[in-house]
């Protein structure tokens, strides 16, 4: 099957996995990390907190890859139906760096324009406050506080595991199911919204949404996951970079 022709789920089965994913089972292994931790070790509590992150976000991102390829595995199909395979590998490799590169300058380039367009109900203070907050999520994940190997950990979590759990579920995944209801183009603003709604941001919402486009139009082009993994990867490294410099 290519992207977007295998009847394999629904828009309810998208629904499902994404609370599984992003709240139940992560609560449950936070909640789960921080009893057997608490009570089996000395750590202070603001290492305690660090690893339950970390393990949460482990979980997360693993229940994002794992359900949806169960529940295509249970009607008999594979990885490959929902876009993890390799057709030119050097072209859509290259093509994924130079597609990171254009998702950089768009969200410097949409965040302006947010900014702006907040700029008009709010004041300054309050938008550049917003600003900060939204940012403090991604450096609070990487922030210099974390011992070396938990700080590299959440790097790699960061740049390499979270790009190919996301672009599995929102691109090869919810692209297809929502391909087979509303259509290529529909599916493509729909399941961007998606992307962008559940990553919880307000400033940087157009540009997630935006990022979220031209991955998911990569895909459909080039057929394809390599491309879109390598392009979000490269842009969560130039951007965890800069945040954790700034």
């Amino acid at each position: 099957m290519q992207p977007g022709e295998g009847p394999f789920s629904s828009v309810w089965d998208v629904v499902t996995i994404l609370a599984l994913s992003l709240v139940i089972v992560p609560a449950l292994v936070y909640m789960s990390c921080n009893m057997l931790l608490g009570a089996a070790t000395n750590f202070p509590a603001d290492k305690i907190q660090q690893i339950n992150l970390a393990i949460a976000m482990s979980a997360q991102e693993a229940a994002l890859f794992l359900l949806p390829w169960g529940v295509v595995w249970s009607v008999g199909g594979g990885l490959r139906d929902i876009g993890h395979v390799w057709r030119r590998p050097v072209q859509d490799a290259l093509a994924g760096i130079a597609l990171g590169i254009l998702c950089l300058f768009v969200s410097l380039i949409c965040e302006r324009i947010s900014l702006a367009v907040f700029g008009l109900f709010l004041d300054d203070a309050a938008v550049m406050q917003m600003l900060s907050q939204e940012n403090e999520l991604v450096a609070n994940v990487l922030k210099a506080g974390h011992s070396p190997w938990l700080r590299l950990y959440m790097w790699v979590l960061v740049v390499l595991v979270v790009p190919i759990a996301e672009e599995t579920f929102f691109r090869g995944y919810v692209l297809s199911v929502f391909s087979l209801r509303w259509g290529k183009a529909k599916s493509l603003a729909l399941g961007s919204f998606l992307f962008a709604a559940v990553h919880g941001y307000v400033i940087h919402f157009l540009q997630v949404f935006l990022i979220g486009m031209l991955l998911g139009y990569a895909y459909q082009k080039r057929k394809t996951l390599l491309t879109p993994i390598i392009a979000h990867g490269i842009m969560n490294l130039l951007v965890a970079v800069a945040i954790s410099i700034s």
